[in-house]
């Protein structure tokens, strides 16, 4: 994983810049990490650097999956990637389309050069998510996927001990989505759950205000 200045350095060369909130996040080493927020809290902008934070952990034949419960929910993160991934000169090519899409970015050494891909993939055709094993996983706005789908994402990025990224709001979602974060269960694996407390601020961005954290393990 990057190390918080290392990341912070690559985004402000493309424009960008993140919260101490969105840092805490993505610095956590839990391999499951679910995030809650309210509309414009950027969950999707945070999707994204959940991927961008790894690259040095990619080798090439790794896959990465855009998940949501159809492929046009996974737009804004896959528009953040394409545009963060271009800007940094790692993006070797993209489809056109996004139903499904596929990225090729570069990864590895000047020595050992690389590729991995990022696919999107629809949680309504469940045959897509088989016969890989991607290292990560983000599920866009997953409180709208079911839990059956969860599991199966779950137990996709067993076999490389790879990172399931999990952002959603908790209202009108699923019921398996609020009661995971609040009750917790006997699931072995670590996660770490995130409540994001927005307001909307003089400008069209929306800002942290006391942004607070509770950790379970799942």
């Amino acid at each position: 994983m990057l190390l918080s200045e290392d990341r912070k350095a690559l985004l402000t060369t493309v424009g960008y810049g993140t919260w101490s909130e969105q840092d805490e996040i993505l610095d956590h080493d839990a391999r499951i990490k679910l995030v809650a927020g309210g509309e414009r809290a950027g969950k999707s902008f945070l999707g994204a650097l959940s991927i961008i934070s790894r690259l040095d952990e990619f080798e090439s034949g790794d896959i990465c999956w855009l998940v949501a419960r159809d492929y046009e929910r996974t737009r804004a993160e896959w528009n953040y990637l394409s545009e963060i991934l271009g800007k940094l000169g790692f993006l070797i090519k993209q489809t056109k389309r996004i139903d499904p899409g596929e990225m090729a970015v570069a990864c590895g050494t000047t020595e050992n050069p690389g590729v991995f891909t990022i696919k999107t993939k629809s949680a309504q055709d469940h045959r897509s998510l088989a016969m890989e094993a991607p290292r990560m996983v983000v599920a866009c706005e997953s409180s709208q996927i079911d839990y059956e789908s969860f599991l199966r994402l779950r137990g996709r990025i067993a076999e490389k001990r790879g990172y399931l990224f999990l952002e959603g709001t908790f209202e009108m979602s699923l019921g398996w989505y609020p009661s995971r974060g609040r009750l917790g269960s006997s699931i072995t694996l670590m996660m770490t759950l995130y409540l994001f407390r927005c307001r909307r601020g003089p400008t069209k961005l929306s800002i942290p205000v006391a942004g607070k954290t509770r950790r379970y393990c799942l």
